[in-house]
C-alpha cells in the first residue's frame, strides 16, 4: 500500500458513506486506534491568512493509519454472506469482447475470472484504464508537490492543527491525534521546498510555517518512529464522461477514476462517495438494467468528480477569487476580508467547512450575497 505509513483524515462525506456502505464502520475503526474529532471546536485552522474561529459547525473528522480504514472496511466486507474474497491474486488486464464490452479480468498466467460488472479500484495505475481497448482522455493537472508525516510522541493538547500556506506561499503543516500518547505530523512544500528526513529537520520545517502553532505545540516533543516522504506531481481526471460510449462491463472508481492533491484529504471520501452512487445506480435489477450501469453511473458520478476535482486545484480561497474581479484593491486586503467574515460568521465558516469536507460545491462560497458582504467590508 503506497501510503501505509500516512496517517488518513475521514472527512465528513467520507464517514457519511462509509457508514451507509459498511454499518459500524466508524466504531471499529475508533476500536482499533482511530480518533474522531469535532470540526471547528477541536480543529485549529490557520487559513485564508489567520487562525479560524474554534467553535462547532456541525461536522466531525476521523484520523487513522490507511491499513486500518482498509482492513476495517475489508473486514465488514468478508462478513457479507454474498461476497467472496480472493487472495493472492493481482488483475492485471481485462477480458473485452470485440463489441468492446468487458468480459471479465485476468490474473497472471491464471484462468480469467468472468464477470457481468468489472469495477476497477486498482487506484492510479489502474489496470482497466490502462486497457488498449479503452481510449480515454486523462487530464493532468502538475503540482509537484510532496509530503513528509512522522510519529511524534504526544505531551500536551487535543484534536488537529492545520496550517494552509497563503498563496504564493506553499509550507504547510498538518498534526492529526494518532491514539492517545502520539501526534502524527506531516508536513508538506513543493520542488523547491526541501523535504525533512527525519525528526529534527520536521521540527525545524514546522518552524517555518505562517503560523506557529503546530511549532508550539511540538516543543519538547520527538519523533517515535522514521519519517515517511510520498510525492505527487500530478493529478489525473479520466474523462469516461466524455465517452460517446463507456463501454459495457466496466467502471472505475476511486484513484482509478481521479487521483488528486493528497494534501486536502479528498481521496477516501470522493472514492466512498463514487461507491455509493454506483450502488444506487446498480440497484436495479435486470439484463437492460446491467448492460445501462456504466453509462449511469458515469452520468452520476460526473458531478462527483468535477466537484472534487476543481477543490483540488484551488490556488486560493473561492471568495477571494470571486470577489478579487469586482476591487481593485489587492488580494491581501480581500483575503484579510474573508477572514473577517469567516471569524465573524458561523454560517460562513459552516459554508466553508461544509466544502472542504466535500458536503457542498465550491461555488456556494463564490454568491453574489457573500461577494457584496466582502465588498462593503472594503468599502467597495
Amino acid at each position: 500500500m503506497p501510503q501505509s505509513g500516512q496517517l488518513h483524515n475521514v472527512l465528513s462525506r467520507g464517514l457519511l458513506h462509509l457508514e451507509a456502505l459498511f454499518p459500524g464502520f466508524r466504531d471499529e475503526v475508533l476500536a482499533a486506534g482511530g480518533v474522531e474529532s469535532t470540526v471547528g471546536s477541536q480543529t485549529h485552522i490557520y487559513d485564508v491568512g489567520r487562525r479560524l474561529p474554534t467553535r462547532d459547525v456541525g461536522l466531525t473528522i476521523v484520523s487513522a493509519w490507511r491499513p486500518t480504514i482498509e482492513f476495517v472496511a475489508r473486514g465488514l466486507l468478508a462478513e457479507r454472506g454474498n461476497v467472496e474474497v480472493r487472495d493472492g491474486l493481482r488483475a492485471n488486464g481485462l477480458v473485452v469482447s470485440d463489441d468492446g464490452t468487458t468480459r471479465g479480468v485476468t490474473f497472471g498466467d491464471g484462468a480469467p475470472l468472468d464477470a457481468d460488472l468489472v469495477v476497477d479500484a486498482t487506484g492510479v495505475n489502474a489496470v482497466g484504464v490502462r486497457s488498449p481497448r479503452r481510449d480515454v482522455t486523462a487530464e493532468r493537472v502538475t503540482f509537484n508537490r510532496w509530503y513528509a508525516s512522522t510519529p511524534f510522541s504526544r505531551r500536551r493538547g487535543d484534536g488537529f492543527r492545520m496550517v494552509f500556506p497563503t498563496p504564493p506561499g506553499t509550507r504547510s503543516g498538518l498534526v492529526s491525534p494518532a491514539g492517545s500518547d502520539e501526534w502524527h505530523v506531516s508536513v508538506s512544500g513543493c520542488d523547491h521546498d526541501d523535504a525533512p528526513d527525519g525528526g529534527p529537520e520536521v521540527l525545524a520545517y514546522a518552524a517555518t510555517l505562517e503560523d506557529p502553532q503546530i511549532a508550539e505545540l511540538l516543543d519538547g516533543c520527538v519523533a517515535v518512529g522514521r519519517t515517511h516522504l510520498f510525492r505527487r506531481p500530478t493529478a489525473v481526471r479520466h474523462r469516461f464522461d466524455l465517452l460517446d460510449d463507456p463501454g459495457d462491463g466496466f467502471v472505475a472508481v476511486g484513484d482509478a477514476a481521479m487521483s488528486l492533491n493528497p494534501l486536502l484529504g479528498l481521496g477516501i471520501s470522493s472514492a466512498a462517495w463514487q461507491a455509493a452512487v454506483l450502488g444506487q445506480v446498480a440497484g436495479t435489477r435486470g439484463p437492460l438494467a446491467l448492460a445501462a450501469i456504466p453509462r449511469r453511473y458515469v452520468e452520476a458520478a460526473a458531478p462527483i468528480t468535477c466537484q472534487a476535482w476543481e477543490l483540488s486545484l484551488l490556488t486560493n480561497h473561492p471568495l477571494v477569487e470571486a470577489v478579487g474581479p469586482h476591487t481593485t484593491v489587492g488580494t491581501d486586503r480581500v483575503r484579510a476580508a474573508v477572514g473577517e467574515l469567516i471569524w465573524d460568521d458561523v454560517e460562513v465558516q459552516r459554508i466553508d467547512s461544509e466544502m472542504w469536507h466535500l458536503l457542498r460545491p465550491h461555488t456556494d462560497l463564490a454568491t453574489p450575497a457573500l461577494v457584496d458582504r466582502v465588498l462593503s467590508r472594503l468599502g467597495s
